[in-house]
């Protein structure tokens, strides 16, 4: 998973990527809160899939938003447990 996955979606619009099953984990969702797509012929109807469905499209954009601040209070929540961790491991 590339970082600017996460900033693209920060940034308020909605991501467009190769699907990669790291990013089910991360709770990612096609045509939820982003669009993947597995091959070329997929990409392409995703692409004109956006172009005829403007609502979809902002859908996404707000979504993809809301997600982003879901992720962002579990990194602040763990990262402080992390730091423990690592100190008494270490």
């Amino acid at each position: 998973i590339n970082y600017r996955s996460f900033e693209t979606i920060g940034c308020g619009t909605a991501l467009l990527t190769n699907y990669n099953s790291q990013y089910d984990d991360l709770g990612f969702k096609d045509s939820i809160n982003c669009f993947m797509y597995k091959d070329e012929q997929d990409l392409v109807n995703k692409i004109q899939f956006i172009n005829l469905d403007e609502y979809m499209l902002e859908k996404i954009k707000v979504e993809n938003v809301q997600h982003l601040r879901q992720i962002w209070v579990q990194v602040d929540t763990m990262f402080p447990l992390y730091l423990m961790i690592k100190v008494f491991v270490n």
